[in-house]
């Protein structure tokens, strides 16, 4: 019998079944496209010691807001996804839909059962619902680096990518999808995105990873650094998402993103990149209930003009 079967093998489920092969686990990785393309950026010293991870560019970019502008001093890294793919890729893989059936047991759209002791349900959440990120992005000779340019209800994100700019117009969170002439340029769209920022709390039968065990930032988006940080604690039998911390943090950043849905965007995040060094990377890190608890309490206490909203946010109204 396997040890692990892994369904889904985006970013998120691709490093755990490729750990876990490395490890010594019998693996069979199921994904109907595991060539996925769209664009990755993590910052470095997120990125845990095992895992190489190929650039497409790097940088230490900007962010600024309500006139206020600073430079993040950590290393921004831009991956590829398609040299990515091909180191982790060390075990099995099957082309197929897969059905979860239980803990032990998926079967495929080709008609057969494949049983391990542990079945992975790293599918990501494919439903937009509730709340999304929304962006769309070209390419450009000549940019900045921004990892966010606050401009009203958006942002615009810049990073480099073989020598030329992703330039994206992000929406953070929105109620409901825009059109997306609303946030393309007059250049043609290199990449569009598009993905919910609630998660429900995961139902199913198999063990959840990634997005599916609520490794999705709902303040920023982000979840693959945070997934891949946990990949050895998971194949070790702990399992973040379980924790108290991990859930008291998951309720109060929960209940902040709706400050996101009711403030102004530009007067909130300057309050935010104000925030010391050390500060800032702990608030922007999901899995740390400490840095989350520091980083809200300043901002809270820095800004009177906040405290009303955050009260309400906090308290669910």
């Amino acid at each position: 019998m396997l040890d692990l079967i892994v369904v889904g093998l985006g970013p998120a489920g691709l490093a755990l079944a490729h750990r876990a092969q490395a490890r010594g686990f019998r693996v069979l990785g199921i994904d109907p496209n595991p060539e996925w393309e769209h664009t990755i950026g993590v910052w470095e010293d997120e990125i845990p010691a095992w895992l190489q991870v190929p650039e497409l560019g790097r940088c230490r970019p900007k962010v600024r807001s309500n006139g206020f502008s600073r430079t993040i001093e950590r290393d921004y890294v831009v991956v590829d996804p398609q040299t990515l793919r091909a180191r982790l890729t060390n075990f099995p893989l099957l082309r197929a839909t897969a059905t979860i059936i239980d803990a032990h047991t998926v079967f495929t759209d080709a008609g057969h059962h494949h049983e391990a002791k542990r079945v992975v349900d790293a599918r990501g959440w494919p439903f937009i619902t509730g709340p999304v990120q929304q962006a769309a992005g070209h390419l450009a000779d000549d940019a900045e680096p921004w990892w966010m340019d606050v401009r009203g209800e958006h942002f615009i994100y810049s990073v480099p990518v073989r020598g030329r700019w992703l330039v994206e117009t992000t929406l953070l969170i929105t109620e409901q999808a825009r059109p997306w002439e609303e946030l393309e340029s007059t250049e043609p769209s290199h990449e569009r995105v598009l993905f919910p920022m609630q998660i429900p709390p995961y139902g199913g039968p198999a063990l959840p990873f990634g997005v599916r065990a609520g490794m999705l930032n709902p303040l920023t988006g982000y979840s693959v650094a945070t997934a891949w940080r946990y990949v050895d604690e998971v194949l070790a039998g702990n399992y973040p998402w379980r924790r108290p911390s991990w859930k008291i943090e998951q309720l109060l950043v929960r209940r902040s993103q709706r400050l996101l849905l009711n403030v102004d965007h530009e007067r909130f995040f300057e309050e935010v990149f104000r925030l010391e060094d050390n500060t800032l990377r702990r608030f922007l890190q999901l899995g740390d209930l400490r840095g989350t608890v520091v980083g809200m309490w300043t901002i809270f206490r820095r800004a009177p003009w906040l405290r009303r909203s955050c009260i309400r946010a906090l308290l669910g109204r």
